[in-house]
C-alpha cells in the first residue's frame, strides 16, 4: 500500500490479504500540525507526514504429534509425549510460541488426566490420571488436542491419541504363611504324637503350598518365574524347565516340599526360607517361613537321643519282621530306610547309641 506524497483523502482504507493482519499500526503527524478538541487537524505548512509500521504476524503451526501407547497404572509423572516431539513453527514477529492442552480428558472430578509444559510441549501423565486410567475399565484410548500462541495469534488445534495398553496384573495369594516340617508319627503309631524332628532316611514329604492367582481380568495371567530355596535340604516339584509356570485368574497350583536332612543337628527357622518369585503386582517376591530340624536315624523314637527307647520301639507287637508292602510296616521306625524292618537296623543303632541331638 502506498500513498502517494500529494494524494488528498478524507478516509483511508486497506484490506487485509489472506490470514494477515495490522497487529499494529503506528502514525505519526508532524509537530507542526494543529490538533482540536474535535479530533480534526488542521496543517498550516499543508503537508501531513504519515509513517505506518505495520506487522504481518501469522499464527504458529504445531506440527504434527503421533499416536503414543500409555501403559495403565503408569505413575504421575510418567512421560507421555516427550518435548522434542511437539513442535510449533512461527514468523519472526510474535513472540516465543507456548503450548497449552484445548482438548483434555478429565476424571469423574474434573481434574485434568494429563498436563503440558507451556514452554517445551512436553505432556505428562497427571495424578488424577494415574488414578484413573485403567485398561479393564474399557476406556483404553483418550483424544488430546495441543494449540500455540505466540502472543498474538494461536493455532489450529493439533489432535492425537493416547491409546491404553493393558498390563497383567495378577496377583498372587498363598494359603500359608510359614510351613514347619516333622515326621506325622500319629499317622502309623496308635496315639502317637506327631514330631518336629525328621530323620535323614524319612523324609518330611507331606509338605505342600497352594499359590492361587487372585485377579479378576482375563488378561491378568500370574507368572512365576521361579522359586528360591534359603533352608538347607529343602526341595519342591516346581518344574521351571519349560518356562514360567502360568495361572489363569482364579487358578490354584500345589507345589509340593520336601525336606530331606543329610544328617542329624540340623536347624533351621528362615522367615525368608521359601521365595516365589513372580509377577504378581501385590508381591513379586512373596517369602514362606519355613522351619526344620532333623535328628539321627537311630532315634525312631524321636525323643533327639538314641537309647534303649528306640529299641523298645523295634521290638512294637508285629514290626520286626515287616516290610514296606505290608500293613503292619512303620516307615518311620525303619532306621536304614531300606523298606524292611530286620536285623539290619542295629548296625546304625551300635553305632549311634547314646548320641543327642
Amino acid at each position: 500500500m502506498r500513498i502517494a506524497e500529494l494524494n488528498r483523502f478524507s478516509l483511508l482504507r486497506f484490506n487485509v490479504v489472506g490470514t494477515r493482519d495490522n497487529s499494529n499500526l503506528t502514525v505519526t503527524f508532524d509537530p507542526s500540525q494543529i490538533g482540536f478538541a474535535d479530533g480534526t487537524f488542521a496543517d498550516p505548512n499543508g503537508t501531513l507526514s504519515l509513517t505506518r509500521n505495520i506487522i504481518i504476524n501469522d499464527a504458529p503451526i504445531v506440527g504434527t504429534i503421533n499416536n503414543v501407547n500409555l501403559a495403565e497404572r503408569s505413575a504421575a509423572g510418567t512421560v507421555v509425549v516427550a518435548g522434542n516431539l511437539v513442535e510449533a513453527t512461527d514468523d519472526n514477529y510474535g513472540q516465543t510460541p507456548t503450548f497449552s492442552l484445548s482438548t483434555s480428558p478429565k476424571d469423574g472430578s474434573g481434574n485434568n488426566l494429563f498436563a503440558i509444559n507451556a514452554t517445551t510441549g512436553e505432556i505428562t501423565l497427571t495424578q488424577a490420571g494415574s488414578n484413573t486410567i485403567d485398561y479393564e475399565s474399557g476406556v483404553i484410548s483418550y483424544q488430546l488436542g495441543v494449540r500455540a500462541t505466540d502472543g498474538y495469534k494461536t493455532s489450529a488445534e493439533k489432535t492425537f491419541n493416547v491409546k491404553i495398553t493393558n498390563v497383567n496384573e495378577g496377583t498372587i495369594v498363598v494359603d500359608k504363611t510359614a510351613v514347619t516340617f516333622g515326621t506325622k508319627l500319629s499317622q502309623y503309631r496308635q496315639g502317637a504324637t506327631d514330631s518336629l524332628f525328621v530323620r535323614p532316611n524319612f523324609a518330611d514329604k507331606t509338605q505342600y503350598i497352594d499359590i492361587t492367582n487372585t485377579a479378576v481380568g482375563t488378561n491378568d495371567v500370574l507368572a512365576i518365574a521361579g522359586i528360591t530355596i534359603n533352608a538347607q535340604n529343602v526341595t519342591t516339584d516346581a518344574n521351571f524347565a519349560n518356562g514360567d509356570i502360568l495361572l489363569n485368574p482364579g487358578q490354584t497350583r500345589r507345589i509340593a516340599l520336601a525336606y530331606t536332612p543329610k544328617a542329624a543337628r540340623e536347624n533351621f527357622n528362615l522367615a525368608n526360607g521359601l521365595v516365589i518369585n513372580s509377577n504378581a503386582q501385590n508381591n513379586s517376591a512373596l517369602n514362606i517361613q519355613l522351619t526344620g530340624k532333623s535328628t539321627f536315624n537311630s532315634d525312631i523314637s524321636y525323643d533327639e537321643r538314641v537309647n534303649l527307647t528306640d529299641l523298645t520301639t523295634l521290638q512294637r507287637p508285629g514290626l520286626f519282621g515287616s516290610s514296606s508292602e505290608q500293613t503292619n510296616y512303620d516307615p518311620t521306625a525303619d532306621i536304614t530306610g531300606d523298606g524292611r524292618i530286620n536285623l539290619a537296623e542295629l548296625v546304625p543303632f551300635n553305632s549311634e547309641f547314646g548320641l543327642v541331638v
